[in-house]
Parts: structure tokens; C-alpha cells; sequence
């Protein structure tokens, strides 16, 4: 009796330390929650996903389509995290970069292969079989243009390249039609500023963002300039190398996902800097060269967590504290993370990876303080045991 006693006693005093350097890691500070939903680390196959860079979302099929820098394949994830299905090389798909959603049609934009066009969109219909393609004319670079992202808004195409300046309109049979350039200083002179990848919202406004700049400029429908915001540096709630933003209306949030500093940046909808999770890591929850990230209809973030090899899904919500914290659109805070750090895997970020140059672990800096909090050892969170209201 008096050993069963010591037992309890001593299993009582341990989870309360787990539970401690837990809550020492979530930073409870404010009023955020940023919770693990998945983590998802194979296609329809079995095999590993490899090196996912782009991400999609289908409104109509609520599917998350999946492109990796490895296979340059698309995978499609239906929105209970199954993989439905793989297409690539047999599809006619070479070298996928980016898809978008229009409808009933799929718009590719393909590159790094021999047998590619350039300055082509690559119509597939929903059934992913190939039915036509967009010849984009009538601007300075056509002859290398290589398309890196498009969207399509009443009627129009809007597409960024690689390294072509500022985002193009072109009409439906891909006429060129305008361009907006955002232009910010570098030690005190002006320059274009390279677009990497944007968003447009229900207001038919740009949110252009230009990862060598480490800034988002936002635009009107008319492509006046309105605002812009983002700091260029490695600390804490500035921005390294952002490649991609995602925007949350009904949370009135706006994402953005840094590169370099593994971290995701968290603005309210005029750009005031609120908070950021993520983390170089392996753990759930910790992020390695993360590249892109879309929001679903749910309010689920999809990050592409690029170096660990998988896909992660998290939900953000804004706790309610009081009267004035329903108010989504309008109130601030900063983070408190409820995303378990487990140390349930031995991988490593690949040396062999597809991107330009694989940095240094000790030259990337580190958001905030979590590069030192210890991993807490405890079983990975398995679906069942998410609330049915966060999927």
C-alpha cells in the first residue's frame, strides 16, 4: 500500500512536469490557439511525399491539391486528409509548378522541362484529362516568360512568372492587357519589387508579395496602391524569404509563410503584425523550409512543410475572452499554441533537395525563443482525437 502510494505520487508529479514545459513551449500569452489537426506524409501510393512545395484548394470538390518539388506530381487530399488520387508524366503533367481551381477546369502552370512551352496555361478538365491550352502575347518578355502562379478573377488572368516584374493581366485568350509593379526602397533607392506569389480577396483587392523585399503591397481593384506591410529581417515577426500568403476573411487574418525563418506570420487583414508559430524542427508542429500554404473552407491552414516531407494542417482561433473578442476582424492578440512538440521522428532536412541551395542550419535564424525549449516526449495526436468542430 505505502509503495502503491509512492507510485501514484511519483506518475502524478511527472505529468505535471510534461505539462509544464508543455505550456512553457505554447507561449500562453494572448488570444490565439493554434492547434495540430494532421500531418500528412504519403500520397495514394504509400510512398512519401517528396519535397511539397505548392498547394491548391478546390472550393467545389473541397480537395487540397499537393505538388512536389521531387516528383513534380499532383496529389489530391480529400478534406478528411485521404489521398484520393496521384497524376503527373501519364497525364500529360510535366514539371508542375502550380494548379488553379477555376470551376470546372484546372489551370496549370508547367516548367522545367525540355518539352514545355513557355507562356502557356495548361487547361485540364476535372476528370484531370488535358482539353486545350492559353498562349499568353503581347508583353516585353514573352519569349521566356515562365508562369509561376495565375488566378482567375471575372474573366481575367492574373499570373506572376520567375523573375518577371510585378503581376500581368491578360484577357480570356490571354491578350495582355496591364501590369502593376510595386516599387519600395533598398538602402534608399527605389527599385521594382519582385512578385513572388499573391492573393485576391472578395474585394477584388491584391495582396502582392515579394519574397526579396519581405514585403506584402496591397492594391485596390483599380491597382491603386493602398498599403503595405512586412519588415525585411531574420527576428522575430519580420520576414526572411516569404513565399507564400494565404487570407482568412471571416478570422480577418492573413498568413504568410517564411522560408528561411521556418516560421508562419500572422497579420490582421491591414497588415498589423499579431503573432507567429512554426519553428525549425521535426516535431508536429515545428516546420523545415516551409514553401507554401492555403487556407480551406473551414478555416483549416495547410502548410507545405517542404524539408520534413509533409503536408501539416493546422486550425487558428481566436479565444473569447470577453464581449469585445467575437469581434474577429478587429481584435488583436498574440499566440497561445496548443501544438504538441513530439519527438516521434528521426528525420532530417535532405541534403539532396531541388532547391537552389540548402542553407546552413546555423545561419537560419530562429523565431522568437523556441529554438531552446526541449521536445516533450509524448504520443503523436491521432485524428479521433481532434473535436469534430475543428475538422
Amino acid at each position: 500500500m505505502y509503495r502503491f502510494s509512492w507510485r501514484i505520487l511519483f506518475l502524478l508529479v511527472s505529468l505535471f512536469v510534461l505539462r509544464g514545459d508543455r505550456v512553457a513551449w505554447s507561449l500562453s500569452q494572448g488570444d490565439f490557439r493554434v492547434k495540430s489537426l494532421a500531418v500528412i506524409t504519403q500520397d495514394d501510393r504509400g510512398l512519401s511525399l517528396k519535397y511539397p512545395r505548392s498547394l491548391s484548394y478546390d472550393k467545389k470538390a473541397h480537395e487540397t491539391y499537393v505538388i512536389g518539388s521531387g516528383t513534380r506530381e499532383v496529389v489530391i487530399f480529400t478534406s478528411d486528409f485521404y489521398p484520393a488520387v496521384s497524376v503527373g508524366h501519364g497525364r500529360g503533367l510535366s514539371g508542375v509548378i502550380s494548379v488553379f481551381v477555376d470551376h470546372d477546369n484546372l489551370l496549370f502552370c508547367l516548367g522545367e522541362e525540355k518539352t514545355v512551352t513557355l507562356s502557356n496555361l495548361f487547361i485540364y478538365d476535372q476528370a484531370l484529362l488535358p482539353v486545350g491550352r492559353i498562349e499568353l502575347s503581347g508583353f516585353p518578355e514573352v519569349d521566356h516568360f515562365q508562369p509561376e502562379q495565375v488566378v482567375v478573377k471575372d474573366g481575367y488572368f492574373y499570373v506572376v512568372g520567375i523573375g518577371s516584374p510585378g503581376l500581368l493581366k491578360f484577357d480570356h485568350e490571354g491578350i495582355f492587357l496591364e501590369r502593376i509593379i510595386p516599387r519600395d526602397e533598398i538602402l534608399g533607392v527605389e527599385e521594382d519589387a519582385p512578385v513572388k506569389s499573391f492573393e485576391i480577396d472578395s474585394r477584388g483587392r491584391f495582396f502582392l508579395l515579394s519574397e526579396v523585399m519581405g514585403r506584402i503591397f496591397v492594391y485596390s481593384s483599380q491597382g491603386e496602391l493602398l498599403f503595405k506591410f512586412g519588415t525585411k529581417g531574420g527576428s522575430s515577426g519580420k520576414l526572411s524569404r516569404p513565399r507564400a500568403l494565404a487570407i482568412d476573411e471571416k478570422a480577418g487574418l492573413i498568413f504568410v509563410v517564411d522560408y528561411m525563418r521556418h516560421a508562419v506570420n500572422v497579420y490582421s487583414m491591414d497588415g498589423e503584425y499579431i503573432f507567429e508559430f512554426g519553428g525549425k524542427g521535426v516535431g508536429r508542429g515545428w516546420l523545415s523550409f516551409p514553401s507554401d500554404l492555403v487556407i480551406d473552407d473551414r478555416g483549416r491552414l495547410w502548410v507545405a512543410d517542404t524539408f520534413n516531407g509533409r503536408v501539416q494542417v493546422f486550425k487558428v482561433t481566436r479565444l473569447k475572452l470577453g464581449a469585445d473578442a467575437d469581434d474577429a476582424a478587429s481584435s488583436m492578440g498574440s499566440l497561445r499554441s496548443e501544438i504538441p512538440v513530439v519527438a516521434e521522428t528521426s528525420k532530417v532536412p535532405p541534403s539532396d533537395s531541388p532547391e537552389n541551395s540548402t542553407p546552413e542550419e546555423s545561419a537560419i535564424p530562429e523565431p522568437g525563443s523556441q529554438k531552446s525549449v526541449p521536445e516533450v516526449p509524448e504520443p503523436p495526436l491521432q485524428l479521433d482525437e481532434v473535436q469534430e468542430s475543428d475538422l
